[in-house]
């Protein structure tokens, strides 16, 4: 019998065998009910039919994460310039409670120029965390030169939650 705090045996069951024989997941998520998903290492789900808990596996944690999207700079060049040299050691500095910046640069689009050229993502460990950086004078700051250097157009802030499912075999589309 499977049981799972919070969620009908039948419902878990289903999750639980739909994610399981997807490709060779390392990892699957198991829905909650609640609108999220709960990550589960390959393996869990033998524990899960023979009832485990939601405790007994190690606490899942999304991460949290400012994401600031780029339009593509009128001069290239320059903004790779301001961005480099100003703009990342300023974020780095002034963004309190960050765990991770990862910084991306779009390259290409199957539809063209893409519209947008640099994605910037600012981990933090909760949304609390994210919220006391954003209202802080120094995020405050950061948010402020993110908008004067860019030079496309005002950029696009997003909060996300980001769940992340891992992979050690690949499977060849068909």
């Amino acid at each position: 019998m499977l049981s799972v705090v919070g969620l009908p045996a039948s419902m878990a069951r289903f999750y639980c065998e739909t994610f399981s024989c997807v490709g060779n997941l390392t990892v699957a998520a198991l829905h909650l009910g609640n609108g999220r998903a709960r990550s589960l290492r390959k393996g869990c789900f033998e524990a899960l039919k023979t009832g485990l808990k939601f405790g007994d596996e190690e606490p899942f944690m999304a991460d949290v994460k400012l994401v600031v999207i780029y339009p593509r700079p009128r001069d290239v060049e320059a903004f790779e310039k301001v961005y480099t040299n100003e703009h990342v050691p300023l974020a780095v500095a002034k963004l309190g409670g960050k765990t991770k910046i990862v910084a991306t640069r779009v390259l290409a689009s199957p539809q063209g120029v893409p519209p947008f050229y640099r994605i910037a993502e600012v981990y933090f460990p909760s949304m609390q965390a994210l919220e006391a950086c954003a209202a802080s004078d120094g995020g405050k700051e950061a948010l402020a030169h993110a908008v004067k250097i860019s030079s496309g157009g005002a950029p696009v802030f997003l909060v996300a939650e980001e769940e992340t499912f891992t992979f050690t075999q690949t499977v060849n589309a068909r």
